[in-house]
Parts: structure tokens; C-alpha cells; sequence
């Protein structure tokens, strides 16, 4: 049907409409009744359809306002329409918000994936068959220090821990505690390592131990950290070491020279980027404890 408005005609009066309804004294008369009947019933459904166009609300105007500082509606017809225009805009925005809150699924080099295998697997002093799955943290560790810490020990462990409590992004936290602790740190001369540890190992400076459950979730740790025979740099060195390998990287290796969890004696202060990359590995959300060697390589692999 076209848009032009019909041509204008006056109202036919409500007896004027009774007498169209009658039988016509002729044919003509009665056809031109007809059809001015149906001119008025045509033309107020168009005029009906304008005004309901001109009252429709704007949908692209109404999505770009914030929810609840729309235009006053002026129809019921509006307030739906309006309503669901908020609504998707509200939806929209949430969704964005939950991809941009989403952590990003981190990938790691092939060296790292690597190194991962050779220092997370195994033990130095172990040949416990446990050793051939992960084993990690579920809950905090909550650690406290004994013995006789220099001021430098204490300032050093603070930034270690913090350090390392950043690398696990919230998947495991440590926390310096005075009471109700399940890891301990001892700062004592290595002549009384047996007293703290019947299972220690002469000549090791720095030594640590863990206990796990049948989960291989790791319970307990023991660190002991020698008091004589070492410097503070070398000292400060070793919390880093012992430390970090109680979180369930526990086995040396003699692949980077400047690694933290390097084999032969060195005194680094710092992670390497590839020591960065084993604390994430261990601690990302995907690993479970447990887990073998391929399914390690299946989950990281490039």
C-alpha cells in the first residue's frame, strides 16, 4: 500500500453510516456508499500505523544510555521495547567485563618446559618413587622463623617470599606466622643440623625437607640454614634456594649455571627468567599434584 496519505474526506455522521447499511434505492447510490465506507476504514488504519511510528522509540538512542537514564517513556509499547534495549547493553557489558577478568592462559618456551621436567621431577637424595610425579602446595604455607637470624636474613626473607608469592598469582600463598605454622625456617649453625633433623645430610649448608599425603599434596617443611661457615651473601643465597625448592621444585640440576636450583655451589641473588617460569609452571592452575611426566609435557607442550 502506498505511504501518500488518502485525499481528505469529511466524517460521514453516524446516520449517514446507518443509512449505507440499508438497502439502497439504487445501484449506484449503493456502490458509492461502499466505497466511501471502506476510504474511511482504510485511511484510519493508516492514520493509526503513522501515529504509531511517530511515538516508536529510538533503539540506537536508547542502547548507548546507561541503564535507568533513558527518556521517560510515552507508551507502554516504548517501556518494553526501551527496557530490552538497557538490557542487552547491560548484558553486553558484563560479558565484556567477565573476558577482560578472565585470566590469560600463559605459555612457556620449550627450554623452560624442559627444565621444568628435570628440576620438578627426582631428588637429589631420593630415590622415593613418588619423586616421579608432582608434588606441591594446596594450602598456604605458613612459615615461621627460628634460631638466630641476622637482620639482613629476616629483610631478605621478607623479599623472597614476597617474590615468590607474586610468581604463584594467588594459587598458593605464604605467610610469616609466629604460631600455628606447617613450614619452619631455622637459622642455626650447621654443627646442630641432626639435633633439627635426624635424616640431614652432612656438609649441606643449606637443607630442607617436606612431608606430603597420598595426594602428594605437601603437608609440612623443614628449611635449616647454616648460622657458620658461610657469609650473608652465600647465606641470603641459600634462603632463596631452600625456600623455593620446599614448593615442590626439589631436584638440582646442572643445565644453567646461573639457575637458582643449580648443582654445584654459587651465591646468585635473583631468579633467571627461566627460574620465574618453573615457580608459574608449578603453581598454574592446570597442574595438579600427582601428575607424570607426560602429562606435564601433554599440558605445556608446543
Amino acid at each position: 500500500m502506498s505511504d501518500r496519505p488518502p485525499s481528505k474526506r469529511r466524517p460521514a455522521s453516524s446516520r449517514s453510516v446507518q443509512r449505507l447499511i440499508q438497502s439502497p434505492p439504487n445501484r449506484s447510490r449503493w456502490l458509492g456508499g461502499i466505497s466511501l465506507l471502506i476510504c474511511l476504514v482504510l485511511g484510519g488504519q493508516w492514520l493509526t500505523r503513522r501515529a504509531i511510528a511517530t511515538h516508536s522509540p529510538d533503539l540506537t538512542q536508547h542502547s548507548s544510555q546507561a541503564p535507568g537514564t533513558g527518556l521517560v517513556p510515552r507508551s507502554a509499547t516504548e517501556t518494553v521495547l526501551t527496557n530490552t534495549a538497557f538490557g542487552s547493553t547491560q548484558k553486553l557489558t558484563q560479558t565484556s567485563q567477565r573476558r577482560r577478568n578472565r585470566p590469560a592462559i600463559r605459555s612457556y618456551s620449550r627450554a623452560a618446559l624442559d627444565y621444568f621436567i628435570e628440576v620438578a621431577f627426582g631428588n637429589e637424595f631420593s630415590n622415593n618413587p613418588d619423586t616421579n610425579y608432582i608434588r606441591k602446595w594446596s594450602n598456604a604455607m605458613r612459615l615461621s622463623v627460628q634460631g638466630s637470624p641476622t637482620n639482613t636474613d629476616l629483610a631478605d626473607l621478607d623479599r623472597i617470599v614476597a617474590e615468590l608469592n607474586r610468581l604463584m598469582a594467588g594459587q598458593m600463598q605464604i605467610a610469616r606466622v609466629t604460631q600455628d605454622a606447617n613450614a619452619t625456617i631455622y637459622f642455626v649453625p650447621e654443627a646442630e643440623f641432626p639435633t633439627y633433623d635426624h635424616q640431614y645430610i652432612p656438609r649441606n649448608l643449606g637443607f630442607f625437607r617436606v612431608w606430603w599425603n597420598q595426594k602428594l599434596e605437601i603437608q609440612r617443611a623443614r628449611i635449616l640454614i647454616s648460622t657458620t661457615g658461610i657469609n650473608q651473601r652465600e647465606r641470603s643465597h641459600l634462603i632463596r634456594e631452600e625456600l623455593t625448592q620446599s614448593l615442590g621444585l626439589m631436584n638440582d640440576a646442572e643445565t644453567y649455571r646461573d639457575s637458582t636450583f643449580y648443582q654445584g655451589w654459587t651465591d646468585t641473588q635473583d631468579f633467571t627468567m627461566l627460574d620465574r617460569d618453573l615457580i608459574r609452571m608449578l603453581y598454574d592452575s592446570r597442574v595438579q599434584a600427582g601428575m607424570a611426566r607426560d602429562r606435564i609435557r601433554q599440558l605445556f607442550g608446543r
